[in-house]
């Protein structure tokens, strides 16, 4: 059972540092390129606990880098995986650390999101969510919609 819980730890790894490697790859193509996209949008669907505040300051990072080099493109930040919990008001106290860096992002116009679905299985709604966090219905959508309107999907 021991080798079991080893591979499995070891398989997070291995697809956690290859989605971060091509995350990475996306934010520097957007940099290099001359004509940028409208936007980007981080999908965020992590279930691992404590790793949120992490993928959280990559964004920012990204967000910045990419700002620096192209100051009009738009970010927003959809979450859809058990992190988004991390974001109710219930937890400000316990996940504060979590909370200043969205409203962070917020503050610099980038917009942040939670699936109203996903929410709704624990028993949650959007009233249950900090103010400074965008409610949507349907996270898998409102990720379409963003790439309808011309934003780079970017999976962290």
């Amino acid at each position: 059972m021991k080798c079991l819980q080893k591979l499995a730890v070891l398989w997070l790894m291995l697809v956690s540092s290859f989605a971060f490697a091509q995350s990475e790859q996306l934010v520097a193509e957007i940099i290099s390129s001359d004509s940028p996209p409208v936007g980007v949008v981080f999908e965020v669907m992590e279930w691992e606990e404590g790793t949120f505040t992490g993928i959280l300051n990559q964004i920012s990072h990204f967000s910045d880098t990419l700002k620096a080099k192209h100051p009009n493109i738009e970010v927003a930040v959809v979450s859809h995986g058990s992190e988004q919990f991390a974001l109710l008001k219930e937890n400000q106290g316990s996940q504060s650390g979590v909370h200043d860096l969205t409203q962070s992002l917020v503050s610099n116009g980038i917009s942040v999101e939670v699936c109203a679905t996903h929410a709704s299985w624990y028993g949650k709604d959007a009233s249950d969510f900090a103010d400074h966090v965008e409610v949507v219905e349907r996270a898998p959508m409102a990720i379409r919609a963003y790439q309808e309107k011309g934003y780079v999907l970017i999976r962290m």
